[in-house]
């Protein structure tokens, strides 16, 4: 794999691809991004989960959390776009980047960065902008003056949806979703997350190979039916039940209803959750 250096030569300072798999600490949002945050700068080479356990070193989180977190690499989601459980709460890969550096198609150095993140979902920010720097092979020496790509948030998730893996095109932003095909992406910068006080959790059992089975087991689930298995110990083995009750109890909600609203969430973001839409049952 390629890591990302940086050496001193005749005054110059080369960034030379060479092995990207360095993770670096946990830093503050420069004042580049107009706002600050706690951020991670990663090569496209460190394994996911190698930033989650940073992330939660620091008692943060790392969103971007795919099925395939002990073997996918940071430069994978990004040209995936990869969600995961916490794209629920903070989106998918996209909307947790601040910045990213790829080499194009011409050995050229490309730079994006967004503008005045919301800290959030994408597309419930109503103009999201990403400025787009373009740079010599010594990665220094501007091409041009940069420009900065504006579009409204709710271009980048479709009506019902969620994430459209069929737009690679995603309003012609670098990198993100194009799966490799317009440069070899080397680094990025994220956001990190704190989580909430209180979490709703609730456990799910589901038997056999047929994942696609999942999503109407999750929409006509009945509250009547997931109380009952509570109590068997054998199907809550793997969960804390206290931590369901007393999650709900925190949250000040009756536990029917903490129920209902959980199972409501899951199937309105089962594209998230990584699960095939209805359509293709």
């Amino acid at each position: 794999m390629a890591r990302v250096e940086q050496a001193q030569s005749n005054d110059d300072l080369i960034e030379k691809l060479v092995t990207v798999n360095r993770v670096a600490k946990v830093v503050k949002g420069g004042r580049q991004f107009g706002f600050t945050a706690l951020t991670v700068h990663c090569g496209a080479g460190v394994v996911t989960r190698r930033v989650s356990e940073l992330a939660e070193k620091h008692g943060l989180v790392f969103a971007v959390d795919p099925t395939s977190q002990d073997a996918s690499c940071i430069g994978g989601n990004i040209a995936m776009n990869a969600g995961g459980k916490k794209a629920v709460l903070w989106g998918t890969t996209l909307d947790n980047l601040l910045s990213w550096r790829m080499v194009t198609p011409d050995a050229d150095w490309l730079e994006v960065e967004r503008l005045d993140h919301n800290l959030g979902k994408i597309h419930e920010q109503e103009e999201v902008r990403f400025r787009i720097s373009r740079y010599k092979r010594d990665g220094k020496t501007a091409v041009a003056e940069p420009r900065v790509l504006t579009m409204p948030g709710a271009a980048f998730r479709s009506a019902g949806l969620g994430k459209d893996v069929t737009d690679k095109f995603l309003s012609g932003l670098p990198a993100i979703q194009k799966e490799g095909c317009d440069g070899i992406i080397t680094s990025a910068r994220f956001v990190l997350h704190r989580m909430p006080a209180h979490i709703r959790t609730i456990c799910m059992e589901f038997f056999g190979a047929e994942l696609s089975r999942a999503i109407p087991a999750i929409a006509e689930v009945k509250v009547k039916s997931v109380k009952k298995k509570l109590k068997d110990k054998a199907f809550a083995r793997g969960v804390n039940r206290e931590d369901v009750f007393g999650g709900a109890e925190g949250l000040g909600v009756d536990l029917d209803e903490h129920i209902a609203f959980v199972r409501d969430a899951m199937a309105t973001i089962a594209d998230q959750l990584e699960l095939p839409p209805k359509d293709q049952l």
